[in-house]
């Protein structure tokens, strides 16, 4: 029986925005930004481990606000929560890259901070 307290150091996790996809597009009365991130998970340990990795995207919780999940590398994703769920198998030195990309659309009218 393993058990883990704490941050493990030989687990690296990197979560870096993709400047790459960042847009942002003003359509008529209304405002379209996209955004992406990429999660990677490097294993440096001498065994293989199964890691549950866990991330978030926006909800609009108002009706003017209309957010589109374009990519999740096949998260389990909850829509009410705003969460996306990934589980995997990783072997001794290899890396897992996950991909999330959204975009949302709201009036011209409003600012909103999105970082």
């Amino acid at each position: 029986l393993k058990v883990s307290l704490g941050s493990d150091q030989s687990i690296n996790i990197k979560r870096e925005r993709m400047k790459e996809v960042r847009s942002k597009k003003f359509l008529s009365s209304s405002v379209k930004e996209t955004f992406g991130w990429e999660i990677s998970v490097r294993n440096n340990k001498k065994e293989t481990i199964t890691i549950n990795t866990m991330d978030q995207f926006p909800v609009a919780v108002d009706n003017d606000i209309e957010v589109e999940l374009l990519e999740t590398s096949n998260a389990v994703v909850d829509d009410k929560k705003g969460e996306l769920k990934w589980k995997a198998d990783i072997k001794p030195g290899e890396k897992m890259k996950y991909i999330i990309k959204y975009s949302v659309k709201y009036p011209s009218t409003y600012q909103l901070d999105l970082e």
